[in-house]
């Protein structure tokens, strides 16, 4: 049985710029019912670009940045966006900030980064089990 993965792409291995400590016979899937000469090439969620603020201290910084050019690589899709918000909002750049909650339909939920990271994790995440 195949999986599925959501933000998951497959590509031939030789598109692949992995650099010399890739192995590549160790990415191939076995038994999978997969091309042997594809690998998956993951994309992060929107909601590990909104994990990633929260591990930063919703502080601009490293975390930050790979958040924000996640959700860049993204653009034009309503979570990404609605993330992309919150990295503008933490920065300060209140202009920026709703220019993208415009683009993901969503409005700011509040002025406090952390309980507008409470609210876009409450939706992304859907209901806890």
């Amino acid at each position: 049985m195949r999986k599925v993965v959501a933000g998951a792409t497959l590509r031939p291995v030789a598109q692949i710029d992995a650099g010399p400590e890739f192995d590549f016979e160790a990415a191939r899937p076995d038994r999978a019912g997969v091309a042997s000469n594809l690998v998956l090439d993951f994309m992060p969620s929107a909601l590990d670009a909104l994990n990633l603020l929260k591990d930063g201290g919703l502080k601009t910084g490293a975390k930050w940045h790979k958040a924000h050019e996640i959700c860049q690589g993204r653009e034009g899709s309503p979570d990404y966006d609605w993330v992309h918000a919150l990295c503008h909002a933490i920065e300060g750049d209140d202009d920026n900030a709703e220019y993208w909650y415009r683009r993901a339909g969503q409005k700011r939920h509040s002025r406090s980064a952390e309980l507008e990271w409470q609210h876009i994790h409450n939706r992304l995440a859907g209901p806890s089990i």
